[in-house]
């Protein structure tokens, strides 16, 4: 039995066909997001078109609000696991888990997203105002 809170209680919850038949290997990255809305889902192609450079540059903002920020990026990351194992056609390794994480480039994409999504709770350096 799993914890109550562990990312992997997350993917035994999501739908069996997902995980049986691959349905997110043949769905565009962009359009997988279960918790976006139509601006998200518009902000998110925003940020897949965007070059590595102009998402580094998000490494400079600062959430103000860290407990917000942590919700929604424990929610981006019970997602993303979501997804690898619809990829993975299984539950992922906690191994799997943390490659992803580690070496993929969501957390560069979050940290973009959560800038452009809540300009209000961060501080965000001049440079990065044209982008918004």
């Amino acid at each position: 039995m799993l914890p109550s809170n562990s990312p992997l209680l997350f993917l035994q919850q999501a739908p069996k066909s997902c995980i049986r038949h691959g349905v997110a290997q043949a769905v565009e990255p962009v359009s997988r997001t279960r918790m976006a809305q139509p601006f998200d889902k518009e902000l998110l192609r925003k940020i897949d078109l965007m070059s590595p450079e102009q998402l580094l540059s998000f490494k400079q903002v600062c959430p103000t609000d860290l407990k917000h920020y942590m919700g929604v990026q424990k929610a981006w990351i019970e997602e993303d696991i979501y997804y690898l194992g619809c990829e993975l056609n299984r539950p992922p390794t906690p191994s799997q888990i943390a490659e992803r994480i580690l070496t993929g480039k969501q957390s560069r994409r979050f940290r973009a997203y959560y800038a452009l999504r809540y300009p209000e709770k961060v501080s965000c350096p001049d440079s990065l105002t044209s982008l918004h």
